[in-house]
Formats: C-alpha cells, sequence, structure tokens
C-alpha cells in the first residue's frame, strides 16, 4: 500500500512537472514572437514575406505542436516525458528551419537534454541526446540552406556538443542523486536518534510498572504548575493516594501479587481522569493526581469515584478480598509555598489512614 501511494505521488509530481514545462514552452512562443516582431525594423526582407515566413507561419506551427502534444500527454497514461522531449525537439527544429540566417540557432537542440535532467533518469538524457542528434541529421538532410552555411567540422562540433551536454547531464543528475541519497540516510538516523532519545527520556519520566509519570515528573510538573500559578488565578489541586494495607499485602501474599495491585489501582486511577488531569506513582503503593482548572468538588468527586470503582472489586490474588485506599487533598492557596502545598495534602492523607481509612480527607 505504502508503494503504491508513493508510486502515485510520483506521478502527480512528474504530470505537474510536465504542466509547468508545457506552460513554460507557451512563455517561449510568446518571446520569440516578440522578439522577431522587433526584427521587423531590421530586417531586408520584403515586409509580407518576413511577417508571414518568420513570424505568423512559424509561430503557428508551434502553437499547434504544443496544442498537439498537450492533447497527447493528457492521453498518455505512461511515458509522458519521451513524448515532451519529443514535441520540444519538434520545436526547436521549427525555430531552427525559421531561423536559417541563423546557424548558431542549431545549439537549440541542447534544450530538451537540460529539460531531460528535471526527471531524474538516466534513459531520458540518452533518448533525448539520440533524438537531438537524429533531429540535426534530418533537418541537414531536407534544408539545403543550412546545410550549405554548416560546414562538416561544425556537424561533427554540434554532435559533440549534444554528447558532451548529455554526459555533463548525466553527471550532475548522478551526483545530486548521491546527494540526495546522503540526505535521505542522515534524515533517517537523525529520526531514529531522536525517536531512542525519546524512548530515554520516556523511560527516565515513566514508571514501568504502572505506565504512570514517577517521581521526578512530579516534582518537574509540580513545580511547573505553581509557577503558572504564581501569574495567573487558575485552581490547582493535589491528591495523594496510598493503598491501604498494602504491607500486609506484601508480606501475606508476596511482593508478585503487590505490584499486581499497584497495577490495578494505578490503572483505575487513569481510567476516571481527564486528559488535562496528571497521575503519578510517586513511590511504592502511593500516588499523587495533579489538577488544574477544577473546583474542588468536581477532583473529590473524581477520587470518590476512584475510590469506590477500587473498593467494589475482588481479587483472587487476595483470596477474594478487596482492596481499598485513602486520599488526602489540598487546595493551593495563594499563600503556600510547593512545601505547604505537599504537607498540607500529605498531612490530609495521614488524617485519612488515622480514621479509619477508605476515605477522602481535604486539607
Amino acid at each position: 500500500m505504502h508503494n503504491k501511494r508513493q508510486s502515485n505521488e510520483q506521478v502527480l509530481d512528474t504530470k505537474l512537472l510536465i504542466q509547468e514545462i508545457l506552460k513554460s514552452c507557451w512563455y517561449l512562443l510568446i518571446l520569440y514572437v516578440a522578439a522577431t516582431s522587433l526584427d521587423l525594423f531590421f530586417t531586408s526582407k520584403p515586409l509580407l514575406t518576413f511577417v508571414l515566413g518568420t513570424i505568423v507561419l512559424p509561430a503557428a506551427a508551434m502553437a499547434a505542436t504544443m496544442g498537439i502534444l498537450g492533447f497527447v500527454l493528457r492521453m498518455l497514461k505512461k511515458n509522458n516525458e519521451f513524448a515532451l522531449l519529443t514535441g520540444l525537439n519538434v520545436l526547436a527544429a521549427i525555430v531552427i528551419v525559421t531561423l536559417q540566417d541563423m546557424p548558431m540557432s542549431v545549439y537549440l537542440l541542447v534544450l530538451p537534454i537540460q529539460v531531460s535532467l528535471f526527471f531524474y533518469r538516466k534513459n531520458l538524457i540518452v533518448y533525448s541526446c539520440a533524438l537531438g542528434i537524429l533531429n540535426l541529421l534530418v533537418i541537414l538532410a531536407f534544408s539545403s540552406r543550412i546545410r550549405a552555411d554548416i560546414a562538416p567540422a561544425d556537424i561533427i562540433m554540434i554532435i559533440s556538443l549534444l554528447i558532451a551536454s548529455a554526459l555533463i547531464i548525466y553527471n550532475l543528475m548522478t551526483r545530486a542523486l548521491q546527494t540526495a541519497q546522503r540526505l535521505i540516510h542522515v534524515a533517517i538516523e537523525k529520526q531514529d536518534l531522536q525517536t531512542q532519545n525519546a524512548f530515554m527520556e520516556r523511560l527516565n519520566r515513566i514508571d514501568p510498572a504502572t505506565e504512570l509519570y514517577n517521581h521526578r515528573s512530579f516534582h518537574e510538573y509540580l513545580d511547573s504548575v505553581l509557577a503558572l500559578r504564581q501569574h495567573t488565578e487558575i485552581p490547582v489541586h493535589l491528591a495523594l493516594l496510598d493503598i491501604d494495607n498494602f504491607k500486609k499485602i506484601n508480606d501475606q501474599f508476596g511482593h508478585r501479587t503487590g505490584d499486581t495491585i499497584i497495577a490495578f489501582v494505578s490503572k483505575k486511577i487513569q481510567q476516571h481522569l481527564d486528559p488535562n488531569d496528571f497521575a503519578f506513582r510517586y513511590g511504592g503503593e502511593e500516588f499523587a493526581i495533579i489538577c488544574v482548572e477544577k473546583t474542588q468538588e468536581q477532583l473529590f468527586d473524581i477520587v470518590e469515584r476512584i475510590r469506590n470503582d477500587i473498593a467494589q472489586e475482588s481479587h483472587p490474588e487476595l483470596g477474594g478480598e478487596k482492596v481499598t485506599i485513602s486520599i488526602g487533598m489540598q487546595t493551593y492557596q495563594s499563600h503556600m509555598n510547593k512545601v505547604d502545598f505537599f504537607s498540607g495534602t500529605d498531612n490530609a492523607l495521614y488524617n485519612a489512614k488515622k480514621t479509619g481509612k477508605n476515605k477522602t480527607v481535604i486539607g
């Protein structure tokens, strides 16, 4: 599927490029008409002969060629590039035959070879070079005027120029492709490094047992939230959650069962939180929730749902017994610092533990 999509994108890009080249040909036609029109002031030919033979008829022939070429390119589903290069050679031949008094116009045969570079295909460079040489030979065969003005040495020179142009463009294309491949290789290596760095950063911030943010992330996020709170009036709340009688679970059922219960509690916490709420494994069997842009009552309802949901489920690992948690909550006040804020929440948790557990106490 990926290769098919990539192939479709390449076809689309090639068609757009061909359309732009064809559009440029129309601009060149306008330029040709303008330039030859200016030559009206300098030509020694009869006015009507010059206008018809040098401006009108060649321009009409070029316009017809480009119209036919555009139609063919729309009809073809493949090999559009070959059709384009063939059309460009026909246009060059029209100009060369028209401007017989200017033997240098023969060098227009280099243009299709130059255009072939845009497609980055070696066979197109070879095709355009061979077609240019064939085009030259056909022009010489049918135009006695041009044949008379160009000496055999010049013909050899022109053919050599076409071949040399093809070789230069071939080398440029090869170098460009090599550079592109190196850039792609560097980009892939850079992306792999960024992915690896992101993975390592995630390992440094995520608790692997629970998939919650870890102790380090808790303090970094709390610092950033409290720094923001200094400049805004957004409500900030902190809740600490602790599994009741967890030491007993570890002692009686083993640490593996304890890890299972920790994973269970962390999953329940994540299920009840909104995207703007952040949960952390603070350490051991203790969890933390930092909540912003909610009222204290809204956070209380959330943690109560977490607590009740956890307390309702029995665990085969514990012989069918249930697990409960105690929760302490605190809302940040302007006179508090980070230590006061955390201590108030921790004291609320302590009171929840001290007064019977399986409850939420607001500090």
